[in-house]
C-alpha cells in the first residue's frame, strides 16, 4: 500500500505500530507522532522518519499539543495510516481529546487516501471524541474477527475493507 518514495503519516497506537514491520523493504518518508513507531521504523535503511517538535510526550509515547497539531497541518503526505478507538456508522472516534486534535490535523494535511487500521474490537465501537465522518476514510484494514454486519456498514459507506489473513492478523491487533 506504500509506493516508492512516498510520504506518509503513521498514527500512534498498537495497530499502527504492528504495521511498521511491513515497511522494512520500502523506501519512503514517514511522519509520526509516536516515539514508539519512530523507534520501530528507525532500523530500516530505506525509511526516513520524522517526529514533530514542540509538544509533550503523552501516555503511550505520543507527541501532543496545539503546537504539534499546527506543525502537522503544514506537513504534506500522500497517504495517512491512522488508528482509532472506534469506527462505526457515525464515523471514526478516539478516546482522548489530545489524540483527537492531532488526528484531525493529520487528516487535514493528507492529500491522498486515508487508511484506518483497526483491530476487530474497535470496528462497530464508538470512542469519546469524533475524528471524522466515514466519507473521509478510503480503506479500513482489520482482522478476521471483525463482525460482518459492521464491515457491511463500512462497505455501504463506500469504504474499501481489507480483512487481514490469519497469518498477518498479528499486524492488525
Amino acid at each position: 500500500m506504500v509506493e516508492e518514495d512516498e510520504t506518509i503519516f503513521i498514527d500512534s497506537g498498537s495497530t499502527t505500530l504492528a504495521m511498521a514491520g511491513y515497511l522494512a523493504e520500502e523506501h519512503c518518508r514517514v511522519m509520526t507522532i509516536s516515539v514508539v513507531v519512530a523507534a520501530a521504523l528507525a532500523i530500516y535503511p530505506g525509511v526516513e522518519v520524522a517526529l514533530p517538535s514542540g509538544g509533550q510526550v503523552y501516555q503511550f509515547g505520543e507527541i501532543v499539543g496545539m503546537e504539534v497539531a499546527e506543525r502537522l497541518s503544514r506537513f504534506g503526505a500522500q497517504k495517512a495510516f491512522l488508528g482509532a478507538d472506534g469506527i462505526d456508522a457515525s464515523g471514526v472516534t478516539k478516546s482522548h481529546v489530545l489524540l483527537q486534535q492531532i488526528t484531525c490535523a493529520l487528516l487535514a494535511a493528507c492529500c491522498g487516501p486515508v487508511v484506518m487500521v483497526a483491530e476487530h474490537s474497535k470496528v462497530g465501537r464508538r470512542g469519546l471524541c469524533r475524528v471524522c465522518e466515514l466519507s473521509q476514510v478510503d480503506t479500513v484494514i482489520t482482522d478476521s474477527k471483525a463482525e460482518a454486519q459492521h464491515l457491511d456498514i463500512l462497505r455501504a459507506a463506500g469504504i474499501s475493507v481489507v480483512v487481514a489473513s490469519s497469518e498477518s492478523s498479528a499486524a492488525v491487533g
